[in-house]
Formats: C-alpha cells, structure tokens, sequence
C-alpha cells in the first residue's frame, strides 16, 4: 500500500465501518464522490482483515452492480491495495467473490420484483454485514431484509463485531429521507 492515499471523509468511513457501535451507515453525497469506492475500499479490507467473513454487496440491478460496483473493486480498489489475480476468485455466473483467505463477497440484485415482494430470494443468506450502492434507488423493504440477514456469522460469533448495513446514496427522496434525513 505504499503511496496509497485516501481523503479525510473516506477515512471517517473506514473507520466508521470498523465501529463496533455503528450497526448501520449511510454514506450520501452527489455524484462523483467516491462513496462506490470508499465502500469498495471498506470491504475489501474487512475481507483482508478477518478471514472467513461473509458480505453481501447488492444494488438495484445486477447490470448497474457490474458497471460500477463491481469494476470499482476489481479494477480500483484491488490494484491500490495490491491484490492480484491469484489472491480471489471472482465468478460472474454464481455473482461471488472469494479471498485466499476464505471471506466471500456475495452480489445481489435488490430491485422489486412482484412475485417476490417480500424478497424471500435472499431470505437464505448468512451474511456477516451488507454494502447497498445506491440505496436511493431500491425500496424501504429491499434494505430491511437485508438488514435481517445480517449478524448471522462469523464477524459477531469469532470477531466480536456485531453485524451491520452500510449504504450510499445521492440525495433522494425515497425512504432513505424519512429514515435518515428527518429524524
């Protein structure tokens, strides 16, 4: 990591993220503010630092997840924090990412589908916390049953951390307002 530099606000996340206290997070801010990659970033050294560990990382769209998400971790943050090819195992078809060290990150897609509008597809997962990019675009239920999800691991029974959501958006007006902007 020589020469690897971050900003004061992407700092504060880092370690906001590693807060024993903080269960759920939202990173907000316009367009271009790095939050993809402060969460990118966040992830990454959570699957570096306690092997084993679990982490979903959803977005609305699996395509928007790709585009951005998944290429800022894999084209970004993996380079900046010397992770090579041989250090994961990244697999398109089963939306995976495994680490040498046996922590997963598990990609979802969180849109609204109406014949799964309790989002049991996701009603399985044992997730140690959760990243959801662009939470501005997903529903108040999307983000609650993920949050359900987690906790269900390895970070709280072995590490001690207990589970968590972590969430970015740009300024909307969905329920990301009347949960986090009003109160």
């Amino acid at each position: 990591m020589d020469g690897f530099s971050i900003s004061k606000k992407q700092r504060q996340v880092l370690s906001l993220i590693e807060d024993p206290t903080v269960i759920e997070l939202l990173i907000g801010g316009s367009a271009g503010g790095a939050k993809t990659y402060s969460i990118c970033l966040g992830i990454t050294i959570l699957a570096k630092k306690y092997p084993g560990i679990k982490m979903f990382v959803g977005r609305k769209t699996l395509k928007s997840l790709r585009q951005s998400t998944i290429s800022t971790l894999l084209g970004k943050v993996h380079p900046v924090l010397n992770i090579g090819d041989d250090d994961f195992h990244y697999s398109s078809q089963n939306q995976e990412l495994l680490y040498k060290n046996g922590s997963m990150i598990i990609f979802g897609e969180l849109d609204y589908v109406p014949s799964d509008p309790d989002f049991a597809r996701i009603g399985s997962l044992e997730i140690d916390c959760a990243f959801i990019d662009e939470a501005g675009e997903i529903t108040l239920e999307a983000k609650n049953a993920i949050k359900s999800r987690v906790g269900r691991g390895i970070l709280t029974s072995v590490y001690g951390i207990p589970g968590f959501v972590v969430l970015s958006c740009n300024p909307s007006t969905n329920f990301l307002r009347q949960e986090y902007y009003d109160p």
